[in-house]
């Protein structure tokens, strides 16, 4: 019976590998990765909130950021291993951290839970960026888009969907947020499919192997030679890093205490991430090569520290209609600021070292994912937050400014373009 079924897998997988090129490949690991993570993030704070468990989330939380820091190590291992061992080993290990999820019962399932979640999710998040650097030059920055656009389409569907997906679960239950949790687990699982174990990729552009010494440029060599860089690009990622990790948990603990319910909450985070898409794909129809994207990145993230502002002031109101329409603007710029930065850093360094580029500042930002992690409950239950609205302003706009000047580094111009 056990040989019956890997044969119908295995027959599965060649179909499967056969029908879809790679960039189609991508794009589905892409929505099967990102689609089951925003509804766990709304699930996820909401139902240890409910629990009185929000000290163990934010131990999960903290776990998760603290080993997705070390992302330059995982970039040694996915340039050493197979890119489909490394998304297949990236994919399970982040499957069983959304399963723990579902279970708030102690520290040790908080820890674990988060430790797994935290190395799956950044070894995936690092090869699939290793799946589009192997894409054609020519098409790549498509690619790019439409991965950002697969980004903000599962975050708006997983936001909305979760709600129903409560509901509908329970009709038969009353654990419908924990089988709801459950459920992120196992799509995620699905990603097996889809993984091209038979696709064979090119070393050479990662130095992984080369004939003289002269020729490689290790991690450390090219941290040091590029100094100012990585000074700016750290610290802007770090504290980009802290503000995330404070306000995207408490987004939908503010709104279910100004009196939403679940399927509102849901909705009006879809309808934010659906502007987001709107307003970013109108951007690089009409501006992508007449605009300058460092320009245009401070500009949104001025709207969106501004908009972050209004929004603890209409919270502590109770301006409910505002407090909806300001949640609905905080998503959509802070959408298009992520597509900003993404073009921006995919043409900071060449080719063959953008992934060590991508493992430091993943580092970084998890690294102030941890702080704000650690942070996000003292400020929750002191109402620091709500009494202190600029705290979060000034750190987005003091992480916009710093990367921009990551950007313009006039030292660094024979490494990258800005533009």
């Amino acid at each position: 019976m056990f040989v019956l079924v890997i044969n119908i897998l295995s027959t599965i997988l060649n179909i499967l590998n056969r029908r879809l090129n790679m960039i189609k490949i991508i794009f589905i690991l892409n929505a099967i990765f990102y689609f089951p993570m925003w509804i766990s993030k709304t699930l996820h704070p909401i139902y240890w909130e409910s629990t009185g468990k929000i000290e163990l989330f934010s131990v999960s939380y903290v776990a998760m950021a603290l080993v997705g820091s070390f992302a330059f190590i995982y970039v040694g291992i996915i340039r050493k291993c197979s890119l489909p061992i490394s998304l297949a080993i990236g994919f399970f290990l982040y499957s069983l951290g959304l399963i723990l999820r579902a279970f708030p019962i102690n520290i040790e399932t908080a820890l674990i839970s988060g430790i797994m979640a935290g190395i799956g999710a950044s070894i995936v998040g690092l090869a699939l960026k290793r799946l589009i650097i192997e894409i054609d030059v020519t098409v790549r920055d498509k690619v790019i888009l439409h991965s950002n656009n697969i980004f903000t389409i599962s975050q708006s569907l997983g936001a909305v969907l979760s709600g129903a997906l409560v509901s509908i679960v329970g009709i038969f239950s009353t654990d419908s947020y924990q089988i709801a949790l459950l459920i992120t687990g196992f799509l995620t699982m699905s990603s097996f499919l889809f993984i091209p174990w038979k696709t064979e990729f090119s070393c050479s552009d990662f130095n992984v192997k080369s004939s003289t010494a002269s020729s490689t440029v290790t991690t450390l060599d090219f941290i040091v030679s590029n100094k100012s860089l990585f000074f700016y690009a750290f610290i802007s990622m770090f504290v980009l890093g802290v503000s995330s990790a404070i306000i995207l948990p408490l987004i939908p603990i503010f709104m279910k205490k100004i009196g939403f319910s679940i399927n509102k909450i849901g909705f009006i985070l879809f309808l934010g991430v659906t502007t987001g898409f709107i307003l970013k794909n109108t951007y690089i129809y009409l501006f992508s090569n007449t605009r300058k994207k460092t320009s245009d990145l401070l500009f949104f993230s001025i709207l969106n520290a501004m908009i972050i502002y209004f929004s603890f002031f209409c919270f502590t109101m109770k301006w409910t209609l505002a407090y909806a329409v300001m949640i609905i603007f905080f998503y959509a710029f802070r959408t298009m600021n992520a597509l900003l930065i993404e073009i921006i850093e995919m043409s900071m360094v060449d080719k063959k070292n953008l992934m060590i580029f991508f493992g430091i500042t993943q580092t970084s930002f998890l690294s102030g994912d941890i702080i704000g992690g650690g942070i996000m409950p003292i400020l929750y239950k002191k109402n620091i937050l709500t009494h202190y609205p600029f705290i979060l302003s000034l750190l987005i706009l003091l992480g916009t400014v710093l990367f921009v000047l990551c950007a313009k580094s006039s030292d660094l111009r024979k490494t990258y373009v800005t533009e």
